[in-house]
């Protein structure tokens, strides 16, 4: 059972399961040893981008009882900076994660060579933080 310790480690074990030609969001459940019991693609979309719904990730999770998340999307561009849409999104979910006590421990953005990680960049999902580093 893989184990998530650290962004890289999410990072190494996704990075060779999704496609480089479509943008594909991740999913990676947690038990609450942090060890993988699931891993889901929710949505695939197309080379620049890919809209989904926040409830369709917290079905996965419910469902499988997870007690902790790791959000991971692929920029097939290469360019690992997240976009406003990005920002956007990490902040919505992070705040349903925190009402519907399932914690989001990271949103990673990659290609098959690289990634970001918000939790790195930011050192913290608080809101406070977000305004900080992306307003």
């Amino acid at each position: 059972m893989s184990s998530f310790t650290s962004s890289r480690a999410a990072f190494e074990h996704i990075r060779n399961h999704f496609n480089p030609s479509a943008e594909e969001v991740w999913v990676l459940g947690l038990n609450s040893q942090m060890e993988l019991i699931f891993e889901v693609m929710v949505f695939r979309g197309s080379l620049t981008s890919c809209p989904f719904h926040p409830r369709d990730i917290f079905r996965y999770l419910i469902t499988q009882n997870a007690c902790a998340f790791i959000l991971a999307h692929n920029h097939p561009s290469g360019n690992l900076l997240p976009s406003s849409a990005d920002v956007k999104i990490t902040k919505r979910l992070h705040s349903l994660a925190k009402m519907m006590e399932i914690p989001m421990l990271d949103h990673i953005i990659f290609s098959s060579v690289d990634y970001f990680s918000f939790l790195e960049k930011i050192g913290s999902f608080s809101e406070k933080r977000f305004i900080q580093i992306y307003s």
